[in-house]
């Protein structure tokens, strides 16, 4: 038997066809991460797949964790990019000295996508976090094999090594 199999995935997956998740039939153990608040999706897959696999399944907490990551992770991630608009970037001037308007205290740095956190204007926050609810949720699972069935190609990207 393989080691446990964390398969991730959200709205888009389709729980008629569980050929996504072939490799984890052998698993002893398969692991869903509902990368989604539709109950419904998540019901239908654990149905698919218990017919299709001979093995455990278990649902893990995605939500409760990504929320408590999101606000456990907040002040850190604001530090972060304060220290990086410190940062030395061209001619020895920082981000927030080079992009300050002239005749004026306002750096454009502060209105820049790199230090956007409005879910409205930037998902790279959001991103962030969803990456590390599943790296914490697949580390506390010891699972050795990740299948992802989303539709986040910033996610998807992060998975291939």
């Amino acid at each position: 038997m393989h080691n446990p199999v964390l398969y991730i995935f959200d709205e888009t997956c389709d729980t008629r066809d569980s050929s996504d998740i072939a490799p984890a039939r052998t698993s002893e153990k398969i692991f869903l991460c509902p990368v989604t608040t539709d109950q419904e999706i998540t019901s239908l897959l654990i149905k698919s797949l218990s017919q299709a696999a001979n093995c455990n399944i278990e649902t893990l907490p995605y939500l409760e964790r990504f929320n408590k990551i999101a606000f456990s992770e907040r002040n850190d991630f604001i530090q972060f990019i304060s220290d990086l608009g410190k940062k030395p970037a061209f001619d020895n001037l920082s981000f927030t000295e080079y992009f300050k308007c002239p005749n004026s205290s306002f750096s454009a740095w502060w209105t820049s996508s790199i230090v956007e956190k409005n879910p409205l204007k930037s998902d790279s926050y959001h991103n962030l976090i969803k990456l590390l609810a599943i790296l914490d949720l697949q580390k506390e699972c010891g699972a050795g094999m990740v299948i992802l069935d989303i539709d986040s190609s910033a996610l998807s990207r992060t998975n291939k090594r």
